[in-house]
């Protein structure tokens, strides 16, 4: 964990659910809560709904992006093993889903790989 002045540096991950490309965006949405609810159960971070801009000329205020979450706090080398332990959970659940993630300029994906790989997760399956 960075430190200045003895204050922990809060950092900032995205999670974007991809529910499969038949999903409508109320059953996106419905994971997402799902998501939500599982990663608040843990009580490490702070989880909202990611904020997207206002489309440009729009007199719309600030919504939020579909499918997507900011979790945020002090990630610890545990807290980020429990992160992942919720995601491949909640992956487990259903067979078309993954999660793409950024953190602190890095990015990937939990996917569920097929079992013909003999690796049931990774960051991305062998083709």
């Amino acid at each position: 964990m960075d430190c200045v002045a003895g204050v922990a540096r809060v950092y900032e991950l995205v999670l974007r659910v991809d529910a499969g490309p038949s999903a409508s965006d109320e059953q996106v949405e419905r994971q997402v809560r799902n998501l939500y609810r599982d990663l608040r159960t843990l009580g490490l971070f702070h989880v909202e709904r990611k904020e997207a801009p206002a489309p440009a000329g729009s007199m719309a205020s600030a919504g939020y992006e579909i499918g997507a979450l900011l979790v945020s706090g002090a990630f610890s080398a545990a807290a980020l093993k429990a992160v992942s332990n919720v995601l491949v959970a909640y992956i487990q659940r259903s067979k078309g889903r993954s999660v793409e993630w950024e953190f602190d300029g890095n990015n990937g994906t939990f996917q569920r790989c097929p079992r013909r790989t003999g690796t049931s997760w990774s960051r991305s399956c062998p083709p």
